[in-house]
């Protein structure tokens, strides 16, 4: 009994000493507006479907609702790719 509670206490004392805060060596992933990551993969699929006008749309949309220069700029290079595909085929 005597060492079943000496494990018990240790226990305790150890997650007290545990840390709450994240390492600050560590950097978090970046979080996506949800509405432009969804945006964004219409976009891609109705342009693989070959519906590009629908697919700027969707993209336009998806540049529209995002806030993050490193995701914008991804959707910028659909985009024109989307357009360099419906100047093509006029």
């Amino acid at each position: 009994m005597k060492q079943l509670s000496g494990i018990a206490l240790l226990a305790l004392l150890l997650l007290g000493c545990a840390s709450k805060e994240p390492d600050p060596r560590t950097k978090p992933a970046p979080l996506h507006n949800a509405n432009t990551l969804w945006h964004l993969q219409v976009g891609r699929d109705y342009a693989g479907q070959g519906r590009y006008e629908l697919a700027r749309e969707h993209l336009l949309m998806a540049l529209a609702s995002n806030s993050d220069p490193h995701m914008r700029g991804r959707v910028q290079h659909e985009l024109k790719s989307v357009d360099a595909m419906i100047h093509t085929e006029r």
